[in-house]
């Protein structure tokens, strides 16, 4: 009878370190992915307000037309 009652306990013992491992890798996972969005996030601000300090509201880009300065006739023009 007791050696019943022993394995018995054997396999609850195991049965609840394999939970226990397993809720121990969810909690690792979880705790990835949590750091990993906060980084994710912070680089995304990090950007966002890198850009607002330096940027000069697009004056940078030119719109205009170059002048054209060549006078010089078009062959067979004269």
């Amino acid at each position: 009878m007791g050696s019943e009652k022993r394995a018995r306990q054997k396999q609850n013992r195991q049965a609840r370190l394999e939970e226990e491992r397993r809720a121990a890798q969810r909690a690792k996972w979880r705790r990835r992915i949590t750091t990993g969005l906060i980084l994710a996030v912070l680089l995304v601000v990090v950007f966002v307000v890198g850009n607002l300090l330096t940027g000069d509201g697009g004056a940078a880009v030119s719109t205009t037309v170059p002048v054209v300065t060549d006078t010089t006739a078009a062959p067979g023009a004269g």
